[in-house]
């Protein structure tokens, strides 16, 4: 993936939305590689999610969905790219969409993540996928939370406490 091709925005809507028509441009011209065309799309999605990060919540939604539609144009040219899998699965769990988080996160762990892209960035998507990982045990956690009965016989005490000083 050659994201770094293309400029990121500076943070400012206008800029942003000037952006997206630019990967919008890309993504339209019939003389582009389907590797060119994957990147507008990840660039594109990027865009829209931080586009959609800076609106109020009615118009969250819009964006997120359409960036989620740009993730998967680009997953579907390249399926095998970590960052698009990282970055949908990122925007899954912004939408509360936790299986398909997690069915991202499961995807870019059977990934060989060195060999096609720079070393550079193999930490950091290290990094991402440990941090989702951590999300996914979390909310596995907290859904199994109330399945699960106590009995007053039960030995309940809270860890890391070593002793209660009440007064």
């Amino acid at each position: 993936m050659q994201a770094q091709t293309y400029k990121q925005s500076s943070g400012k809507p206008s800029s942003i939305q000037r952006n997206i028509k630019m990967y919008d441009r890309v993504i339209n011209n019939k003389r582009k590689s389907p590797g060119d065309k994957a990147d507008a799309y990840y660039m594109k999605a990027g865009a829209l999610v931080k586009l959609g990060d800076l609106v109020d919540v009615d118009e969250m939604g819009a964006y997120y969905n359409e960036a989620l539609d740009s993730y998967n144009a680009a997953v579907n040219l390249e399926p095998e790219n970590p960052l698009c899998l990282i970055d949908r699965a990122k925007l899954y769990s912004k939408l509360q969409m936790y299986e398909q988080a997690a069915g991202d996160i499961s995807l870019v762990q059977k990934l060989s993540i060195g060999k096609d892209i720079e070393g550079l960035y193999v930490t950091n998507i290290l990094n991402e996928l440990l941090s989702l990982n951590e999300i996914t045990s979390s909310l596995e956690q907290s859904a199994n939370f109330g399945n699960e009965s106590i009995n007053a016989d039960d030995d309940v005490g809270l860890t890391g406490v070593e002793s209660l000083d009440i007064e």
